[in-house]
């Protein structure tokens, strides 16, 4: 084991986790069915083997003297973990929500939190409520704004064109399905709203529509100084 390794033992929070929720057997779910709804059963089914990726990715860092001692017991540490869990457990995890959730976890444990303007569970805060069609969304809206074409007049003041153009970018191929899910960002404050005049609040366009918010969140996951497995 590397010297610089944290101790995980058998009964650390980690050692509880991975005994409680990685243990998905038939019997479990049995078990479980006789009090959970068949939805939550199969939540807890699909999500045991994002956890299970996640704890043997953490002990990679970890083995690897990644992670700073005493970041898994201090607050922020439980903070970031407790997130993670309750979306773990009540919620469907698909790929790239999982990868945000992650890196999330993986960039806080591997700085002193006192780098960090914005704790990295406000972030996590956030992250869990995402869904995968908001990703793309706020993917989109930072390739727009690193390209320099989200000074653009027209992007600026059109949200017409800035929907067309996350669509483009992000994937989602559709204005309607764009404006759909930009409005639930918005309300999350990542994203401005639209002014009722039909433009953006605050001249929202010119960061590609993200808040300071959002641009801080989207910087933090680009976080180039930090070991990802």
């Amino acid at each position: 084991m590397n010297e610089k390794a944290i101790s995980l033992k058998d009964k650390s929070v980690f050692g509880v986790l991975k005994d409680s929720l990685l243990n998905a057997s038939v019997g479990f779910l049995n078990q479980e069915s006789k009090f959970s709804s068949l939805s939550r059963v199969l939540i807890r089914k699909n999500n045991s083997t994002y956890f299970e990726r996640f704890y043997q990715e953490f002990e990679e860092l970890n083995q690897a003297g990644k992670v700073k001692a005493g970041f898994t017991e201090s607050d922020e540490g439980m903070e970031c973990l407790y997130l993670l869990i309750d979306c773990f457990e009540k919620y469907p995890m698909k790929e790239d929500k999982f990868k945000i959730l992650k890196r999330i976890y993986f960039i806080a444990c591997q700085h002193d939190i006192k780098e960090f303007e914005v704790l990295p569970s406000a972030y996590m805060k956030i992250a869990v409520t995402l869904e995968s069609e908001e990703i793309l969304i706020l993917a989109g809206c930072l390739k727009l704004q690193l390209s320099g074409r989200a000074g653009n007049s027209d992007i600026v003041n059109n949200p017409h064109l800035w929907s067309l153009e996350i669509a483009k970018l992000s994937g989602l191929k559709t204005k309607e399905l764009v404006d759909s899910y930009a409005e639930k960002l918005a309300t999350k404050m990542i994203l401005y709203a639209l002014h009722k005049s039909g433009g953006f609040e605050s001249n929202g366009g010119k960061n590609g529509r993200l808040t300071s918010l959002g641009l801080e969140l989207c910087k933090f996951l680009e976080e180039k100084d930090v070991t990802l497995s």
